[in-house]
């Protein structure tokens, strides 16, 4: 074969496809089995007689009966290849098939460690050739991978003998795969080429988010705070987690393993909470925080039950607060806790709501919509949108100076930090520090004035302080 193909060499075109080699040595020009693993029956031989290009090709000449004689280009494509890809397969074949001898060419897709996530025969049966054995004829197949190809593909050759008077002598050359497919955008919304996730992960895009390793931190407000889901108390009555929902995976889960759940919402269309009606009236926000992972718009709704009669389910004048990378109420944020303040008044004025009112008297269910997945907890009512916090016991921690200008020194009685976390009053993460100290300064000069809370870690839990930036 005078192509010589190199391994994983890359071919982009224009129209937007990529297509790698990941056959080794499909034309035999090594002069051996290089690269190929041999199951002969009778013999396996590369030789030079009418190579179908250059100047070798491969004989398969089983003369035992009721046998296969196999020839494998194994493992290929390992890191390379991806689940659901598509494949081509060419190579060219002649030789002398009669009295029930037959050829095949399969294709593997294989796992790490052994074993196959799909096996296809090529063509549906046994090849075609050339009644002619000197002729050549060229084959040509594209295939899916299985849905694991962590061990690669295989592309296995045959020369398969039957009983009594059975002829199966192959030769094969000039053979090529090639994966093909459309190079992923990273933005349009699907999984797709060597991703991992939608839009994220492998070669091409960024790193897809990993879910939360801390839960959202807590912190009750300086007003007076009503809790629907939080660690920080609970003021409703019979509260269902998962009242009403469509597809996707609504769960509560520990992510610090220390009892406090937080909620998961996998692959959203829309999912629902309720409980005993309230009346929001004396508060003026409602709260929550999200870590999302893949969302890139979310919608949150208080439903009101008077309005719920004539105005739900999806109604375009049903109010709700969106939350989208572009064109929400407000900015959707990725791989990190937000802290978020909702006024309730942005539910009682909602533009689009022309057909009744919310009035936040008869509220009994909380619901999302959109897609993606992402992680929530903190839902509560409070008269305030400023945080706050009690400060700890001094014989748990000395701070100093507080008020600062510049940086706040903590040092602990013998005890190890793990870690640090600062927030503004309204949520925000502005800070975090992993020292693995029993001191550690807080360096402040890059912050604003005001207040700010503190979560420290150390191996016996977590605890809040208050912090005055002068």
């Amino acid at each position: 074969m005078k192509k010589i193909t190199l391994l994983f060499t890359l071919l982009t075109f224009s129209i937007g496809f990529t297509q790698t080699e990941i056959a080794d040595n499909g034309g035999f020009e090594s002069g051996d089995f290089t690269d190929w693993t041999q199951f002969p029956s009778g013999t396996q031989s590369v030789i030079t007689t009418n190579p179908s290009e250059g100047t070798y090709c491969a004989e398969l000449n089983n003369t035992v009966l009721l046998s296969a004689s196999i020839l494998k280009n194994a493992n290929k494509g390992i890191g390379v290849v991806g689940p659901g890809q598509q494949v081509t397969i060419t190579f060219d074949a002649r030789g002398t098939l009669a009295g029930g001898g037959v050829a095949f060419a399969e294709f593997f897709s294989e796992l790490t460690g052994g074993g196959t996530s799909s096996a296809v025969i090529l063509g549906g049966g046994p090849l075609a050739i050339n009644s002619d054995p000197n002729v050549w004829t060229p084959f040509s197949f594209t295939t899916t991978t299985g849905a694991d190809v962590s061990g690669g593909v295989t592309l296995q050759l045959t020369a398969t003998t039957g009983g009594a008077g059975s002829v199966a002598q192959m030769f094969y050359d000039n053979i090529s795969m090639t994966t093909t497919a459309v190079t992923p955008t990273c933005s349009d919304g699907a999984q797709n080429g060597q991703e991992t996730g939608v839009d994220c992960g492998g070669p091409d895009c960024d790193p897809c988010i990993a879910d939360p390793t801390e839960s959202a931190p807590e912190f009750p407000t300086t007003g007076t705070d009503f809790y629907i889901y939080s660690g920080l108390g609970t003021s409703v009555t019979n509260f269902n987690f998962t009242a009403f929902n469509g597809a996707g995976t609504y769960s509560e889960v520990d992510i610090e393993s220390d009892g406090n759940l937080s909620g998961k919402v996998e692959n959203l269309t829309f999912y629902g909470a309720s409980w005993d009606e309230i009346d929001t009236t004396p508060y003026t926000y409602v709260h929550l925080d999200y870590y999302a992972i893949t969302d890139t718009a979310f919608s949150f709704y208080l439903i009101d039950t008077s309005l719920a009669a004539t105005i739900c389910c999806g109604n375009a004048e049903e109010p709700r607060y969106t939350f989208a990378t572009s064109g929400g109420d407000e900015t959707l944020e990725q791989g990190v806790w937000k802290s978020v303040f909702i006024p309730l008044s942005h539910f009682v004025n909602y533009p689009p709501l022309v057909s009744g009112t919310w009035d936040g008297a008869d509220v009994k269910e909380w619901k999302f919509d959109g897609s993606g997945t992402f992680y929530f907890d903190n839902i509560y009512l409070s008269t305030s949108n400023t945080l706050g916090v009690n400060d700890i016991e001094v014989s748990d921690f000395i701070v100093y100076p507080n008020p600062s200008q510049e940086t706040w020194n903590v040092k602990t009685n013998n005890t190890i930090i793990n870690a640090v976390q600062v927030f503004d009053i309204l949520g925000k993460q502005v800070l975090t520090l992993t020292p693995e100290t029993t001191e550690v300064k807080i360096d402040a000069s890059t912050l604003q004035m005001g207040v700010y809370i503190a979560k420290i870690a150390t191996p016996n839990g977590t605890s809040n302080i208050r912090l005055i930036k002068k």
